[in-house]
């Protein structure tokens, strides 16, 4: 702002003390060389500062920016964590740690791309089976709060730096704030909701009216739980594609 207000304000110098050529002569064409100087002056002055700005607020961008990509990062550590496999078959040929481990978060980034284009139904069902097969439930939970402070992480950057995005950058921060926050406080719901029933079920036998309320909240959490995946799977993938994230 205040690089603005003195380059404009030595424009105006400049060009008004042109202007007083025309119409001042004698010992009053001092006059005309001093705001002349002045005006050169204010402009040299406001290049150097919004230079030196310049190069301050380049190192704060690739501060925001490396937030993003860790942020991104462990949004996505996240996903794969509660709904992802840990076990896979290695091929023979691949000995090396660091091979194997990339071969795995290949397949991980795979199996969480073929999720996200699955119809409604089939994701419905491959989520339940992944939250009910995982067979770390305080591991989910942990997850589910990280997908949620990743939300907020998105939103404090969005608000703070927005000067550093880019139009399409802004955009992706939204969506993914709305959706990760989503997908972790349903996830977190849906557990509650089935912590609840089966402790109502170990204290007595349920009944079929009860059995039949469970499996209705569970699959209405579910079907939010499926909306907010596929909403945060793909910008999720592809801002860590941009480059200057990356």
């Amino acid at each position: 702002m205040i690089e603005k207000i003195t380059l404009t304000l030595g424009i105006i110098l400049a060009i008004a003390s042109l202007l007083s050529a025309f119409y001042i002569n004698g010992y009053l064409s001092n006059i005309f060389f001093e705001l002349f100087g002045i005006g050169i002056g204010i402009v040299i002055v406001n290049v150097m500062l919004s230079e030196m700005e310049n190069r301050v607020w380049k190192r704060v961008k690739l501060h925001v920016y490396d937030d993003i990509r860790l942020t991104a990062e462990l949004a996505y550590t996240a996903i794969v964590n509660i709904f992802g496999q840990r076990m896979f078959a290695i091929p023979q040929q691949i000995k090396d740690r660091a091979e194997i481990n990339e071969f795995i978060t290949k397949k991980q980034c795979q199996l969480i791309k073929t999720l996200a284009d699955m119809d409604d139904d089939d994701l419905k069902k491959e989520l339940w089976k992944r939250l009910e097969e995982h067979g770390s439930e305080a591991l989910v939970r942990v997850h589910a709060k990280e997908l949620i402070r990743c939300a907020e992480e998105f939103s404090h950057i969005e608000q703070t730096y927005l000067k550093f995005l880019t139009p399409k950058l802004a955009d992706i921060l939204m969506r993914l704030r709305k959706s990760l926050r989503g997908l972790g406080r349903v996830i977190e719901s849906y557990l509650a909701v089935r912590d609840r029933y089966l402790q109502r079920f170990m204290e007595g036998e349920p009944t079929e009216r009860e059995r039949t309320m469970m499996s209705l909240e569970l699959s209405m959490r579910l079907e939010v739980m499926a909306i907010r995946f596929k909403q945060a799977v793909p910008p999720l993938l592809k801002i860590r594609e941009i480059e200057e994230i990356r």
